[in-house]
C-alpha cells in the first residue's frame, strides 16, 4: 500500500486541523479524512470515526518551529481490512 495526495492544513489561530489522505492497493483507492484540535503541547487530537468528522483514527504532533508534522492513523477499507500506518509532513 501507499499513501498519496496527502493534504494536512493546520490553522493556528484556532488551534485546529484538517487532513487528508489516499491510500492505494493493489485492490484499488480509499481517501481517509479527519479533523481535530491542535493541543498547546503541539499534539494533533483527531476527532475519531464516531464523530463524523473522520473515517479514521489519528494521534500526531508538530515538530519544533511547526515546520513539520506527523501522525499515526489507522481506518477501514470494509469490514474484512484495515489499514494502519504513518505520515511525516514537511512545508
Amino acid at each position: 500500500a501507499s499513501v498519496e495526495n496527502g493534504q494536512l492544513h493546520v490553522n493556528f489561530a484556532n488551534n485546529s486541523f484538517s487532513t487528508r489522505i489516499e491510500v492505494a492497493t493493489d485492490g484499488g483507492r480509499q481517501s481517509f479524512y479527519s479533523s481535530g484540535k491542535v493541543l498547546s503541547n503541539g499534539v494533533l487530537e483527531g476527532a475519531g470515526v464516531f464523530t463524523g468528522q473522520a473515517n479514521m483514527n489519528l494521534k500526531g504532533v508538530l515538530g519544533a518551529g511547526n515546520s513539520e508534522a506527523a501522525y499515526l492513523f489507522s481506518g477501514r477499507f470494509d469490514q474484512n481490512s484495515s489499514v494502519h500506518g504513518v505520515t511525516h509532513w514537511r512545508r
